[in-house]
């Protein structure tokens, strides 16, 4: 750091260092030696001209340089974060698009932009037992009692227990059972269903396909058999055919394009989906990044006594931003002020022509993003030792003192 010119009320130049006391108030003292006094803070500073400024409004300017700099560092970290955007992510966004209805899509954002003709020719099955339906408040279904029953499939084995009661009606019977199936719950599952005034049991797979077949029996007592438990859908594998490539598989949804695209399907026949890019989705990227830029730009030049090497950073930047924003075939240009400016039609007949126009622009160290990021991270770090001088205005001070002053800028 340095010295700071101080002006006294008589116009006669002296030397002092600013700093604040245990009372939070601005203080001045003499500076004999050339070097700053123990104790001295000199972190943020400010001229004191004793016959234009009082020491109260310089801790009000202070506050004021503050808010500038929060916000040139938040608008800058915005910036950075829809730079880095376009930088790291996968242009363009799939979108799926099809008439066909009983299917669904998930997709990564690396999905291929392709049409898919499916043919379902078999829904996969869970394994289900149901039992007689009932009226809900019947109770001459069990005898009072402790039953069981056993669970298995190829691989485990398991004996569910239960008590009946002597005023159990099926509502409870059924909720008894279900519960004891539920508590292991390696193979099936099992729900109480109830219609109006009635009710049954329900108990299914836990996988669906030909692996999730088991069995269910009576242990102790006959209560399954008192409840009518019987087969209603055998577990089985379905059959998808995909552009011609016929496969069976576990479950009523299917990966494909390595993992990418899941289909979901709820109903059999012949289905067709066409993955498209999604423009709404890279306009939006664009305008939220001319929109991040014009706002950095706006805080960075409303902002004070910046110093003479951040505003050649920024020229230079300016530059760059001329030379690679407007030709990349995004419909941006610069207005004679510096500003951004979004031609959305000129951008959205780009993409119908060249999908891969975001991705393009987002790769590379000089792409448009990497130029944004990388400028928009080194000036939104710290501001205080990056850019600003907090408080000195150079043009107030005699010419003498300017060689003084550029010791702290």
């Amino acid at each position: 750091m340095g010295i700071i010119p101080q002006m006294t009320p008589y116009g006669v130049y002296d030397l002092a260092y600013i700093r604040k006391n245990n009372n939070g108030i601005a203080d001045k003292k003499p500076a004999t030696p050339a070097v700053i006094p123990k104790g001295y803070d000199t972190g943020v500073f400010s001229l004191y001209f004793g016959a234009k400024f009082s020491m109260a409004n310089i801790a009000g300017q202070k506050n004021e340089y503050k808010q500038q700099i929060f916000e040139v560092m938040s608008s800058a970290r915005a910036l950075s974060d829809s730079a880095e955007r376009l930088t790291d992510e996968h242009w363009p966004k799939p979108k799926m698009q099809t008439a066909s209805s009983g299917i669904a899509t998930e997709l990564a954002d690396d999905a291929s932009m392709k049409t898919y003709d499916i043919n379902i020719k078999r829904l996969a099955a869970n394994h289900t037992f149901s039992s007689a339906i009932f009226a809900a408040r019947q109770k001459d279904i069990l005898p009072q009692g402790t039953y069981s029953f056993i669970i298995e499939n190829e691989n485990t084995s398991y004996k569910g227990v239960f008590m009946i009661g002597k005023n159990d009606n099926a509502e409870m019977i059924t909720a008894k059972i279900a519960d004891a199936v539920n508590s292991f719950s390696g193979i099936a599952y099992a729900v109480t269903r109830r219609e109006e005034n009635n009710v049954f049991l329900s108990i299914h797979s836990v996988l669906s396909g030909e692996a999730g077949k088991f069995s269910i029996y009576d242990d102790v007592g006959k209560a399954l058999s008192h409840m009518g438990l019987e087969l209603v859908s055998e577990g089985a594998d379905g059959i998808v055919s995909v552009d011609g490539n016929e496969m069976a598989v576990k479950s009523n949804a299917v990966f494909i394009d390595n993992g990418k695209v899941r289909l979901n399907f709820s109903e059999t026949g012949d289905k067709s989906i066409a993955i498209l890019p999604d423009n709404n989705q890279s306009v939006a990227a664009v305008e939220k990044l001319v929109n991040d830029y014009n706002s950095f730009k706006e805080n960075f030049d409303k902002s004070s006594n910046k110093t003479k090497r951040v505003n050649e950073m920024f020229d230079t930047f300016a530059h760059m931003a001329k030379e690679y924003f407007t030709n990349q075939g995004l419909g941006l240009s610069l207005d004679t002020e510096g500003f951004l400016a979004l031609n959305e039609d000129v951008l959205r007949s780009n993409l119908q022509a060249a999908p891969l126009l975001i991705e393009k622009a987002g790769s590379g160290n000089f792409s448009m993003a990497a130029i944004l990021k990388n400028m928009s991270e080194s000036m939104g770090r710290n501001p205080l030792n990056t850019y600003f001088t907090a408080m000195p205005i150079k043009n107030d001070l005699p010419d003498r003192y300017n060689g003084i002053l550029e010791d702290f800028l």
